[in-house]
């Protein structure tokens, strides 16, 4: 590791008694400050998560200002962005699926706190389901709460841990501001297994728009004129046709309120019969 890493400072390895893990107790990164006397002058769970620094401590215990102890507000704000539009992750059974999203701290001044929340989770009972913020979290962990420094920005994946059955589920997640009621974000993050990892399901011609995706109602396709007479189907991911008809303008209105919240695929038939475009479509509750 020291050598792979090109670590400089010296490395201490706790040894299989694990002395240090039964007096300092358990932390991926965390960090204490010693004095000469062996005493804690100071614990940090999270050695370079705010709103902690260890400077302030060191200043604070050696009496000197060494210019590198800052304290920040906590009234930032967020904003979450999710790589992949549709929030939808493939694989085969049996595959560990994620989905990728970046949480941002608007503020260039102050801390943001957010609590990281599972509100709902319905899927396979052979699933497991986890967070990963700072770090990655076991499947039974169900909120976990993160501090963004000014400016910075934070990773966050969901994780699907599917079963050997072709399958799907979706959970929601809610990203709270902890000082900032109004500052929050539900987000739906859905899971598909099937026997043929095909991403054909979720791509269209530029010409085909559906909006909103997700949805909670109906939808609207616009397509060109060209495609006027031709038809519309909602599968869904077994390939089974839940409702259809025929596009009769340029923007066609499609009622979802039958279907359960989750992944469907949205076909619109050119009248040629032989040109056929796909949409993966998500409906939320």
């Amino acid at each position: 590791m020291i050598d792979g890493l090109d670590i400089i400072p010296p490395i201490l390895v706790d040894g299989p008694c694990n002395p240090w893990w039964s007096h300092y107790g358990p932390a991926p990164n965390n960090a204490y400050l010693i004095r000469p006397d062996g005493t804690v002058a100071a614990k940090h769970g999270w050695f370079h998560r705010p709103p902690d620094n260890m400077w302030c401590d060191m200043d604070e215990l050696l009496n000197i200002d060494s210019g590198n102890c800052t304290q920040n507000g906590d009234k930032g704000l967020f904003a979450l962005t999710l790589d992949d539009p549709d929030s939808v992750a493939y694989g085969a059974p049996g595959e560990t699926l994620a989905l990728h999203s970046t949480i941002q701290n608007l503020s260039a001044t102050d801390n943001v706190h957010i609590r990281i929340q599972k509100v709902k989770v319905v899927t396979p009972k052979t699933w497991e389901t986890a967070l990963c913020a700072d770090i990655c979290y076991a499947a039974d962990v169900e909120e976990t709460d993160i501090v963004i420094a000014p400016g910075e920005s934070q990773p966050f994946i969901f994780y699907f841990y599917t079963g050997g059955e072709p399958d799907s589920g979706y959970a929601r997640i809610r990203f709270q501001n902890m000082t900032n009621n109004q500052n929050r974000t539900v987000r739906q993050y859905y899971g598909v297994t099937t026997e043929t990892t095909s991403t054909e399901t979720s791509t269209a011609s530029d010409d085909m728009l559906v909006y909103p995706n997700p949805s909670r109602g109906s939808v609207s396709i616009l397509s060109p004129s060209d495609w006027i007479g031709g038809q519309w189907q909602l599968l869904d991911l077994s390939g089974r046709i839940l409702a259809q008809g025929p596009l009769m303008g340029s923007k066609q209105d499609v009622d979802l309120t039958r279907p359960v919240p989750g992944p469907y695929v949205l076909q619109r038939f050119h009248p040629d019969g032989r040109t056929v475009d796909n949409r993966m479509l998500v409906v939320e509750e």
